[in-house]
C-alpha cells in the first residue's frame, strides 16, 4: 500500500514536469521546480524516507539495463524506436507536416537581436539532435547523422507587418502559423528547427519557432524556452553562457535504448501489453459527423475551454481526499465522457509519458516521449470513485511498463493497416505543463501567443493545462480532425466534459451512467424539439368519412380495375351506403359492439366497405392476410378473441375450422334489407378512446403480437397527414399494399377523410401498375411505398413526369442514393416524404420532407433523415440509464404522445415490457413528468442544424442488429450507396455474415443487381468493378469480402426486402491461388518472393498479410524503381496491396507516360514583405 502511495506521488511530480532522483541518499529535483507547491513540498518532506527507499529499488531494477553512457561515434547512429516511426511515415507519405511543433511567443519591449541570435546558436550547438539529418543505407535501413556546427549564425525569417492594421496583423500571424504547420521539413537536409520574427511595431514582435517532432517533444519544448530565457538574459548583460555542458546527447540514448531492450526485457514488457490489449477494438466508436476517408489528411482545428474555479477547487480537494493525481481524475472523467458518447464500455485512448526515468537525460532535447495505450472498462455502471481507483491502479501498472516503445508494440500486435487512422488508438489525452511559468526575458514582456492548430494527428486530442497560482483553473484544448467532426460537435463534447467534472465534484459517489452530460441549454433544446402540441378537431376516421360523404356525395371514392380491364367506381354516397348496410346488419344480428372483428379480404372495394362497416358498428377491425399460413391466421383469431370474421365468400371457406361466425361481404342479398343510413354514434370521446384496429406484427418469439390502436391515435395521424401530404392537386391515392400492413392506412383511410379517390391496384404485377400510375397518367397521386419499391420501379428506359405526386416512403431505411434520382430527373416536381413509425405508434410518427432543393442538402449524407415528430408526438433519444442522450449520440428511440398504442392485445406481460413509464423533463420550464412511452428498440441520433440546435433524427438501425466488425461500427447503407454510385449495380444490399466462434472470420457480403446483366462474364466484371471502386472510396474494413450478383432481390408481400431469402453463404472465406498472368505480374511476384522470403505468391494476396511491413514496403518501392524504372510512392503500395493491384497501378503510370513522383501540397504564399536578417 505504501508503494502505491509513493508511486502516486512520484507520478504526480512527473505530470507536473518535476523529476526526482537520488544523489547518494539525498533527493534531488530537476525540471519545472515552479510546480512544487506547498502541498507537494509537504508531501515530499513527510514521505522522504519512503521515497528514497522506492527510488533505490527502482534504480536497482533499472541498472540491469545499464546506465546511459557517452558513445564516441565512428559510424552511422541508429534511430530510436520513436524516431524510426516518424522516419517511416515520412518515407510512406512523402515529406509530412503533421509532426511539426510550433511555439508562438509574443514579445513587447526592446528586443536584443544579437543576444537572441547568439542564444539560438548556442542551443543548436549544445543539442546535436537539432542539427541531425536522417538517411538510409544500401539496405534501406535508416540512420541518423550529426552534422558539424557551421560558422554561420542562425538565420531568422523576418516578416515586416508594421504597416498593417491590428486586425490585419492578427490575420497575418495566423496565416503564417498555418503556413508553418503545413511546411514540411526535409529530413535529409534541413535542421530540425527554424524560426521567424514578425515585426508588429517598433517594440512589438511575434517569435514563431517550428520544430520537427523527430528531434523534439513537449518536454523539449519547455526545456528550449527555459534555455532560451537563460541564454538571452545572460547575453543581454554581456555575461557568459550560464548553462552547464551536457554529459550526454540524444544519440547516446538511441544507442542505449537498443541495448537496454534486450530480448528478455522486451518480452516481459510485451507480455504485459499483449494481455492488457487483447481483443482491442481497432477503431474508436465516438460518433463522427463525416465519413472517415480512406486516407487521413491531418487537417485540424482547436477549441479552447476553461473550467470553472469552483469545479477546479473541487477536483484539487478530490485529489487530496482520494490520494490520486490530477491525471488520474482526468483519466477517469474522460473515460466516462467517451463511454457515454460512444455507447461502449471498452474505452481506449492514448496518453504520452515523458519517458525520462533516467535523470541523465532530463536536460536533453529530443524525441523521448512514449505513447501508452490506456484501456478502461466502464461496464457495470460503477460509482465514480470506484472507477477512479480502478484508473489509478491501471495507470500505475502502465507506468511500470512504459519503457516498451509504442512503435515496437504496434509492430508486435499487428493491427489492421490503414491509412485512414492511427494504429491502436485515435484519441489522445494529454496533461501539459504550464509553459508560461518558464518565460522571463530581460527587458521584455512575454506571453504565449494564440495557437491556432491547423493539424490534427489524431481524431481527437484533449490537452489539459493546470494554471498557476495567479490563475488557478484547468485550461482545455480540444484539437480535432475537421474531416471527421464539426466545430459544433466538439463544442458540445467540451460542454459535456465540463458537466461531468461538475457532477464528480458535487457527488463523486454517483454512478457514472447518472453523471450529467447535458447543460441546461442542451436539455432546453431537446425539450423544445418535441414542442409540437397542436389542437385539432378529434373525430373517429369513419365519422370524418361520413362528413365527406354528406358534403360531397357524388365524388368518386373508389376506383377498382376489373379483370376485363374496365374500371368499377363507387362514389362517396355509394361507399357510405354499402358500409352502413353491413354495419346495421351487424348491430341487429351479431355480437356486442366493441369486440374485435376479423376482416378477410383481398385488396378490393369489398375490403374498404368491410373496414368502414366494422368501425361504424363500433368495433375494431383485425385484418387477416390471405397469403399468410392458415396456422398464423388461426393464431391471430385465437389471440385477439375474434368471434366474427367478415370477408369474401371464397376466402371464408378456408376458415371453416375456426370456431367463430363468418359473414360474406359479397353476399349482397344478405344486406338488401338493411338501412343505408349511418348508425347512430355513441359519445365521441368514448369512441376516441375505443379501439380502431388491431394489427399483428412479427414477434421476437416467433409468435405474432397484436397492436391495439385507438381512434384518438388514428385520428391524430390522419389529421396530421391530411394537412402535410395532401396538397390541393392530389386527385387519387394508390392502394397497393396488403390490408394487414399499417402503411395501407395512408392510402385508404387518409384519402377517404379528404374526399380523394382510392385507386386500387390489382394484386398481379404490382410494380408494373405502380409504374403506370407514376408516369402514364395525368393525375397527381398519393403513393405509399418502400425503398425497395423505389429500386424495383427503376426502368431501363428512364421515365419522367412533372406531375406533383406525393410519395410517402417508409418501412425501411431510405438512402440518399436511392432517393436522389427520383427528385433529380424522374419526378422533379414531386414531394417525397420519408416517414418513420413502428406499428405501435400508428403508421408514422416522424417525417422528413424532400424535394429537388432539399435533397441537395444531403450530398454529404448516406441516409435520408427520418425527420421530426408529427403533431402531438414526442420522440426521445435515451441512453441505458433512461436519460437524454446528447445530440449526435446514438440512443434508443422512445415514443410518446397521442399516437402511442394501447399495448398488445391479451398480452399484458409483453405490453408492460414495451410500453413503459419514464420521468423526463417536459414543457418550456423543463419540469419532470412521468410519461407513457413506447420502447422501440431502434437506434437513432439527433442531428444538429448549422446553428447547433437539434434538427432532425437519423435512423441508425435496430439495437439488436447493430453491425460491428472487428471493433468497427459500420453503416451498411453507406456501402450500399457507394456500390450503386459505382455505376456497376442498380441495387445493393450488404449483410454481415457473423462467425460467433471467431470474429476475424466474420465478413461483409454485398448482394447486388448488375446495371446490365449479360451472363457470367459480366457478373465477374461487375464484382471486380465494385471491388476496385470501393477500394478507392471506402476504408478497407468497409470493403465487402465477397460480392454476389443476383437477377432480382426477393421481396416480402409488403414490398420490403426479404433478407432471409438471400442466398446462404459459408462464413469461412476460401483463399484461392491465382498465378501471375502478365510479365509485369511475374516480375513483381519475384520481387515479393525475394523480399518476403516466400516460395509462392498469389496475385490476390496482401503484401502485409504475408509478413510485409513499412520497412519492407520501402525496399519494394526501391526495387520497382531500379528494375522497372518507375518511381512509386510507398503510400501507393499501401493503397495497392496485391500484385494484381500494383501491376494495374504501374501500368497506369506507363499509359500516362509518367515516371511517377512524390507529390507535395503547395502552400499558399503570404502577401507580406519578407527579408532575411543575419547578425
Amino acid at each position: 500500500m505504501g508503494n502505491i502511495v509513493m508511486n502516486t506521488l512520484l507520478n504526480e511530480l512527473v505530470e507536473k514536469g518535476v523529476f526526482c532522483h537520488l544523489k547518494g541518499e539525498k533527493l534531488v529535483f530537476s525540471g519545472n521546480l515552479d510546480a512544487l507547491d506547498e502541498r507537494l513540498k509537504a508531501a515530499i518532506k513527510e514521505n522522504k524516507i519512503q521515497l528514497v527507499e522506492l527510488l533505490q529499488v527502482k534504480n536497482a531494477n533499472s541498472s540491469a539495463g545499464g546506465t546511459i553512457k557517452r558513445v564516441q561515434e565512428t559510424g552511422n547512429i541508429p534511430l530510436s524506436f520513436a524516431q524510426n516511426r516518424l522516419w517511416l511515415l515520412d518515407q510512406i507519405e512523402g515529406r509530412t507536416h503533421q509532426y511539426n511543433i510550433l511555439i508562438n511567443l509574443q514579445l513587447k519591449g526592446r528586443l536584443d537581436i544579437q543576444a537572441l541570435t547568439q542564444a539560438f546558436n548556442i542551443i543548436i550547438e549544445r543539442h546535436e539532435i537539432l542539427r541531425t539529418s536522417y538517411h538510409k543505407n544500401s539496405n534501406n535501413e535508416p540512420f541518423q547523422q550529426v552534422n558539424p556546427v557551421d560558422n554561420q549564425c542562425f538565420k531568422f525569417h523576418w516578416i515586416d507587418l508594421k504597416d498593417k492594421m491590428l486586425a490585419e496583423q492578427e490575420v497575418a500571424i495566423q496565416n503564417y502559423l498555418r503556413k508553418q504547420s503545413f511546411e514540411p521539413f526535409h529530413l535529409e537536409a534541413d535542421r530540425m528547427i527554424r524560426a521567424a520574427i514578425l515585426t508588429l511595431a517598433t517594440e512589438s514582435y511575434s517569435l514563431i519557432i517550428t520544430l520537427h517532432h523527430i528531434a523534439s517533444d513537449g518536454w523539449s519544448r519547455n526545456l528550449l524556452t527555459q534555455e532560451l530565457t537563460a541564454l538571452y538574459n545572460a547575453y543581454t548583460k554581456g555575461a557568459p553562457n550560464p548553462l552547464k555542458p551536457l554529459a550526454l546527447q540524444y544519440s547516446d540514448y538511441a544507442h542505449w535504448q537498443h541495448q537496454h531492450l534486450d530480448e528478455t526485457r522486451r518480452n516481459q514488457y510485451l507480455q504485459y501489453w499483449k494481455d492488457k490489449l487483447a481483443f482491442l477494438p481497432e477503431v474508436n466508436s465516438l460518433p463522427i459527423d463525416f465519413t472517415r476517408s480512406s486516407t487521413q489528411d491531418f487537417s485540424g482545428a482547436t477549441f479552447q475551454q476553461k473550467i470553472a474555479r469552483r469545479v477546479f477547487d473541487g477536483i484539487k480537494m478530490l485529489e487530496r481526499q482520494q490520494n490520486v493525481s490530477l491525471f488520474m481524475i482526468l483519466n477517469a472523467a474522460f473515460s466516462v465522457l467517451l463511454s457515454r458518447y460512444s455507447n461502449t464500455h471498452d474505452i481506449v485512448f492514448g496518453t504520452p509519458v515523458a519517458n525520462r526515468q533516467q535523470h541523465e537525460i532530463a536536460e536533453l532535447v529530443g524525441f523521448f516521449v512514449n505513447n501508452l495505450v490506456v484501456r478502461i472498462d466502464t461496464s457495470g455502471n460503477p460509482v465514480f470513485l470506484k472507477l477512479l481507483q480502478q484508473c489509478k491502479t491501471d495507470l500505475l501498472d502502465m507506468y511500470e511498463h512504459q519503457q516498451l516503445p509504442f512503435d515496437l508494440l504496434v509492430s508486435e500486435l499487428q493491427p489492421t493497416r490503414s491509412r485512414s487512422r492511427s494504429p491502436l488508438f485515435q484519441i489522445m489525452l494529454v496533461l501539459q505543463n504550464n509553459e508560461a511559468a518558464n518565460l522571463n526575458l530581460v527587458g521584455l514582456e512575454l506571453q504565449q501567443g494564440k495557437k491556432n492548430d491547423y493539424v490534427a494527428k489524431y481524431d481527437l486530442t484533449l490537452t489539459v493545462t493546470e494554471g498557476d497560482a495567479d490563475n488557478p483553473s484547468l485550461f482545455l484544448e480540444w484539437n480535432y480532425a475537421t474531416g471527421l467532426f464539426k466545430a459544433s460537435t466538439i463544442k458540445q463534447l467540451a460542454a459535456s466534459f465540463a458537466c461531468i467534472l461538475r457532477g464528480i465534484v458535487d457527488n463523486p459517489e454517483m454512478r457514472i451512467e447518472s453523471l450529467p452530460v447535458l447543460t441546461e441549454d442542451m436539455v432546453h433544446d431537446l425539450v423544445k424539439f418535441n414542442d409540437n402540441d397542436v389542437s385539432s378537431e378529434e373525430l373517429p376516421v369513419h365519422v370524418m368519412f361520413e362528413k365527406v360523404a354528406d358534403e360531397e356525395p357524388d365524388k368518386i371514392a373508389i376506383i377498382e380495375r376489373q379483370p376485363d380491364g374496365s374500371e368499377r367506381t363507387l362514389t362517396y354516397r355509394q361507399l357510405n351506403a354499402k358500409a352502413n348496410q353491413i354495419a346495421n346488419c351487424l348491430i341487429s344480428d351479431y355480437v356486442t359492439p366493441g369486440l374485435p372483428v376479423g376482416l378477410y379480404c383481398r385488396r378490393s372495394a369489398d375490403a374498404l366497405v368491410g373496414l368502414l362497416a366494422i368501425l361504424k358498428y363500433g368495433s375494431c377491425y383485425v385484418p387477416l392476410d390471405k397469403d399468410h399460413p392458415q396456422s398464423r391466421i388461426h393464431q391471430i383469431v385465437q389471440d385477439s378473441g375474434i368471434k366474427l370474421v367478415i370477408g369474401q365468400s371464397d376466402l371464408l371457406e378456408d376458415l371453416n375450422e375456426l370456431e367463430c361466425e363468418k359473414l360474406a361481404i359479397d353476399n349482397h342479398s344478405r344486406f338488401a334489407n338493411s338501412s343505408e343510413d349511418s348508425p347512430r354514434h355513441s359519445d365521441i370521446d368514448t369512441m376516441l378512446e375505443s379501439l380502431a384496429y388491431v394489427l399483428f406484427t412479427s414477434g421476437s418469439t416467433g409468435k405474432p403480437k397484436g397492436v391495439m390502436v385507438s381512434h384518438r391515435s388514428l385520428s391524430n395521424y390522419v389529421n396530421y397527414a391530411r394537412n402535410a401530404y395532401l396538397n390541393t392537386d392530389i386527385e387519387t391515392a394508390v392502394f397497393s399494399s396488403p390490408l394487414a400492413f399499417d402503411a395501407t392506412i395512408t392510402t385508404t383511410l387518409l384519402p377517404l377523410t379528404a374526399g380523394i379517390a382510392v385507386d386500387i391496384v390489382p394484386e398481379n404485377d404490382v410494380i408494373q401498375h405502380l409504374r403506370q400510375r407514376l408516369f402514364d397518367t395525368n393525375r397527381c397521386t398519393l403513393f405509399k411505398l418502400t425503398p425497395s419499391h423505389l429500386n424495383a420501379l427503376k426502368s431501363a428506359n428512364e421515365l419522367t413526369s412533372n406531375l406533383k405526386h406525393v410519395l410517402v416512403i417508409g418501412g425501411e431505411q431510405l438512402s440518399v442514393a436511392a432517393l436522389s434520382p427520383w427528385l433529380g430527373s424522374r419526378l422533379p416536381m414531386a414531394l417525397m416524404v420519408n416517414e418513420y413509425g413502428p406499428t405501435e405508434t400508428v403508421v408514422g410518427c416522424s417525417t422528413w420532407f424532400g424535394n429537388a432543393a432539399s435533397i441537395a442538402s444531403l450530398s454529404d449524407k448516406t441516409n435520408v433523415p427520418i425527420g421530426r415528430p408529427i403533431n402531438n408526438t414526442k420522440l426521445y433519444v435515451l441512453n441505458e440509464a433512461l436519460s437524454f442522450s446528447p445530440p449526435g449520440v446514438a440512443g434508443e428511440l422512445f415514443i410518446g404522445g397521442v399516437g402511442v398504442a394501447k399495448g398488445y392485445i391479451n398480452n399484458e406481460t409483453l405490453t408492460s415490457s414495451h410500453f413503459v413509464e419514464i420521468t423526463l423533463p417536459v414543457g418550456p420550464d423543463g419540469q419532470l413528468q412521468s410519461q407513457r412511452l413506447y420502447k422501440t428498440g431502434d437506434s437513432v441520433r439527433i442531428l444538429l442544424s448549422d446553428d447547433g440546435r437539434p434538427n432532425v433524427l437519423e435512423f441508425l438501425g435496430r439495437n439488436d442488429s447493430q453491425i460491428k466488425l472487428r471493433g468497427f461500427r459500420i453503416e451498411t447503407s453507406e456501402i450500399e450507396a457507394q456500390i450503386v454510385q459505382s455505376g456497376v449495380a442498380s441495387q445493393a444490399k450488404v449483410i454481415l455474415h457473423k462467425d460467433f466462434d471467431d470474429d476475424t472470420r466474420s465478413q461483409l457480403v454485398a448482394y447486388f443487381i448488375p446495371s446490365q446483366l449479360d451472363g457470367a462474364a459480366s457478373k465477374e466484371d461487375g464484382i471486380y468493378g465494385i471491388h476496385q471502386y470501393l477500394k478507392g472510396t471506402l476504408p478497407e474494413y468497409m470493403v465487402p469480402s465477397k460480392c454476389i450478383a443476383l437477377e432480382s432481390f426477393p421481396l416480402t408481400q409488403n414490398g420490403k426486402l426479404d433478407i432471409g431469402a438471400l442466398p446462404e453463404l459459408s462464413t469461412v472465406p476460401v483463399a484461392v491461388y491465382k498465378a501471375p498472368q502478365t510479365d509485369l505480374e511475374v516480375t513483381l511476384s519475384h520481387m515479393w518472393q525475394s523480399i518476403l522470403m516466400v516460395d509462392r505468391v498469389s496475385i490476390t494476396d496482401s503484401f502485409f498479410d504475408l509478413g510485409g511491413n513499412s520497412l519492407l514496403s520501402i525496399k519494394l518501392a526501391d526495387m520497382i524503381e531500379v528494375q522497372l524504372q518507375k518511381t512509386v510512392k510507398v503510400s501507393d503500395l499501401f493503397e495497392n496491396q496485391t500484385i494484381e493491384d500494383q501491376a494495374q497501378f504501374i501500368t497506369q503510370l506507363q499509359d500516362s507516360g509518367s515516371k511517377g513522383a512524390i507529390s507535395l501540397k503547395d502552400s499558399a504564399e503570404l502577401n507580406m514583405i519578407t527579408e532575411e536578417f543575419e547578425i
